[in-house]
């Protein structure tokens, strides 16, 4: 299918957006004597849409980092006579649906629901598509690096599944060397979930960006930067660079560390300003988030003073409290895991 170049400019501006509804009409002419043809290929943000004939099968794949790639056919061989043909696919974080009829007669529509693929497609920094897996495949990382520079990596909500699966064998090591054994694998692990909170939060934060979330960057300019660097214009300068070097100012801010998603506090306030994504919103317990603020504290102290601390300092009681991380680490596993699940749905409902 031939889109002018400016149309197809407009097109991708509008299409990169978590929701939409994209309708074409298309010309048969010799459609059905083609057995393999891609008929449409748009790549915006992280986000794609295909359209692809394989033999009397039309299909539309729809690919984003949050949620991943998912696949909706229909057989169209009773549209064979069909001159025009009329295809509408929608697409949500929650499903995706695909219709195909010969256009102006509604009788003909033939509908297919979305089904979670058994490939993932990936965009690179610079746009183009990788197919990784197949079926009877399982890929637990992915990252490609050109010249040195990582062009492509895991999702963030892979990352953190990758954490989860580190963490599943390490508890399942043994070793004779008793109690203290323990406390440097609960240790390990409580600097796992730390470094996946962190490493989870920075991603997605750049992800909606990619997912046609707009971020505010009037309220992140604000908060992160501070009323001198303000009143010298550091921040359109800080603009400009990031513009030369060809990254939005959002993904300016993860890189160069104005964001510190390891602090709890920058890390709630960026989710805050910037996509109006408030944790106190979140379903879970606010509870939570005073001890994953803890264990974060924790795991700052093991890192640099000893894998072997046997307690963890906790804060978020009524009254300060010392417990044993080999008791408590079970128990940051859970808390950790509800807040991510929570976020995640929450960036998901974000427009």
């Amino acid at each position: 299918m031939r889109i002018p170049d400016e149309k197809f400019q407009e097109i991708k501006e509008k299409i990169l957006r978590p929701e939409g509804t994209f309708h074409i009409i298309m010309s048969v002419s010799n459609l059905f004597g083609l057995e393999n043809v891609q008929i449409l290929n748009i790549v915006t943000g992280k986000m794609v849409f295909l359209l692809s004939k394989e033999g009397n099968r039309i299909f539309f794949t729809h690919s984003t980092p949050s949620v991943g790639t998912r696949i909706s056919e229909v057989d169209i061989s009773s549209l064979n006579n069909a001159k025009v043909l009329g295809l509408t696919f929608t697409w949500s974080p929650t499903e995706i649906h695909f219709y195909v009829g010969e256009d102006g007669k509604p009788d003909t529509l033939i509908h297919g629901i979305g089904r979670k693929a058994n490939y993932e497609i990936h965009v690179t920094d610079q746009g183009h598509l990788l197919k990784i897996g197949g079926k009877g495949i399982e890929v637990i990382g992915l990252s490609l690096d050109i010249g040195g520079q990582r062009v492509l990596s895991t999702s963030a909500i892979k990352s953190w599944n990758e954490i989860l699966e580190t963490i599943k064998l390490l508890k399942g090591a043994e070793s004779d060397k008793g109690y203290f054994y323990e406390v440097a694998i609960a240790n390990t692990i409580f600097c796992l979930l730390a470094n996946g909170f962190e490493v989870y939060c920075k991603k997605r934060f750049c992800e909606l960006e990619q997912e046609g979330i707009k971020p505010q960057e009037e309220e992140l300019t604000s908060r992160f930067f501070t009323k001198p660097e303000r009143q010298n214009k550091f921040h359109v300068m800080f603009r400009e660079e990031a513009t030369k070097e060809g990254i939005s100012f959002t993904k300016a801010l993860v890189d160069k560390r104005k964001i510190d998603f390891g602090n709890w506090d920058q890390c709630k306030r960026a989710y805050n300003k910037g996509y109006d994504i408030i944790f106190g919103n979140l379903k879970t317990d606010p509870v939570i988030f005073e001890k994953i603020q803890d264990y974060i504290q924790h795991r700052n102290f093991v890192t640099h003073v000893s894998f072997l601390d046997e307690t963890i300092k906790m804060k978020s009681t009524k009254k300060e409290t010392t417990v044993f991380v080999v008791k408590t680490v079970d128990q940051a596993i859970t808390e950790f895991e509800e807040f991510i699940k929570d976020l995640h749905n929450g960036t998901l409902e974000a427009r």
